[in-house]
């Protein structure tokens, strides 16, 4: 289908067109927490043992001053990528949440890491506080979001892995969410791709078009989950100063 979208912004009007079959996720809250699955010795091979190695590794490679608070208002950034699940409307998605949102920069910049050096990756990931990215291999690194860093996971339909960088986001004292694409029963969808390796494949293959409202509504989550990190961490630092 070729889905029309008005999208007003101040002063303007933008007519954008999507050649993709929007489907519609199921939203948040769907945030994850892995302790209530994984024993602590259980944590999966790629994830940290502890906090603090994750926010060392941080702080060597992108050195943060943790003296200053959170931005007022959080930088947004989507991580799309090229082929095999690329989000084909992440566009629309950019002009909409520009509209609905306030968010830092007064921009949403969109990247992919196909042909990225490991600098501009962690450059890239260190100025996101609120990152949007299709479920792959770009989100290993989310290890250097900033403090308080969300994660919103988008995934294929059938295709339902929330613990695999869900994990790797709480290891690292970050925060996960994400929206999975179905065309209405997602847990039937769910059990019948990924019991079935050749269906799973197929699943990871496809293009994500994921309704742009829905898409919205899971980014206003993810914020709201940043803000409460956000007060939660000034909290902490007054009463050590007190």
């Amino acid at each position: 289908d070729t889905i029309d979208l008005k999208v007003m912004r101040p002063n303007q009007l933008s007519l954008l067109t999507v050649n993709c079959t929007t489907v519609r996720p199921r939203v948040p809250p769907n945030t994850v927490d892995p302790r209530f699955i994984f024993h602590p010795s259980e944590i999966p091979f790629y994830a940290f043992k502890q906090e603090e190695d994750a926010r060392a590794l941080r702080n060597l490679i992108a050195p943060q001053d943790t003296t200053k608070s959170c931005p007022s208002s959080p930088r947004v950034a989507i991580l799309n990528r090229k082929g095999h699940r690329e989000w084909i409307n992440a566009e629309t998605a950019k002009e909409k949440l520009l509209h609905e949102l306030d968010v830092a920069r007064n921009d949403i910049p969109i990247s992919h890491f196909e042909n990225a050096t490991f600098e501009d990756q962690v450059n890239f990931l260190n100025q996101a506080d609120v990152l949007i990215s299709p479920h792959g291999a770009q989100l290993t690194g989310i290890v250097f979001l900033p403090d308080c860093g969300t994660v919103l996971e988008i995934f294929p339909v059938g295709y339902y892995h929330p613990l695999f960088f869900g994990s790797l986001a709480m290891a690292a004292g970050l925060q996960h969410t994400f929206v999975s694409l179905t065309n209405g029963d997602w847990k039937t969808e769910a059990n019948k791709v990924m019991q079935d390796q050749k269906a799973r494949q197929s699943a990871r293959n496809k293009a994500l078009c994921p309704d742009v409202e829905a898409i919205v509504n899971a980014t206003k989550e993810a914020v709201q989950l940043w803000q409460t990190c956000c007060r939660k961490k000034a909290l902490s630092k007054k009463s050590i100063l007190n």
